[in-house]
């Protein structure tokens, strides 16, 4: 009897644990992450060369922002990165956003909640780490 029971066991659980770990067929999936590019700085400062119509947004705080900052660009703290605060300043969700921080890891935190925002051309560009030009103050 408990031979039975084990080879009973032994299929349908299996069985089971195949038939719920079914899921939405992958094109179907909505992305964990909404998308935004990754660039270098170096590609960034290239490619502004070109552009005309385009945000450089520096996501550091604001006494970072005043010790140097990339020329152009504007401040929004990544920590006040919000629907309300987010679109008062950067009205036009189609415009080109490049994204920059220190060392490149709120820069890819703020591109992320940009684009969960609806801002569809979001560019992170890392750090000022990386930037060889003169800074601002």
């Amino acid at each position: 009897m408990k031979m039975k029971l084990f080879l009973i066991a032994l299929f349908f659980i299996p069985a089971i644990m195949i038939s719920c770990g079914k899921d939405k067929p992958a094109e179907n999936r909505e992305t964990a992450e909404p998308k935004f590019e990754t660039i270098t700085m170096e590609e960034a400062m290239a490619r502004m060369k070109t552009e005309k119509n385009f945000i450089l947004l520096d996501v550091r705080r604001a006494e970072e922002f005043s010790e140097g900052h990339i020329p152009n660009a504007i401040l929004l703290s990544n920590e006040k990165i919000n629907p309300k605060k987010t679109e008062t300043l950067l009205k036009d969700k189609q415009q080109q956003i490049y994204v920059y921080c220190r060392s490149g890891k709120r820069s890819k935190e703020a591109a992320g909640k940009l684009a969960a925002l609806g801002y569809e051309k979001v560019t992170d560009i890392g750090g000022i780490l990386d930037y060889k030009g003169k800074q601002e103050k």
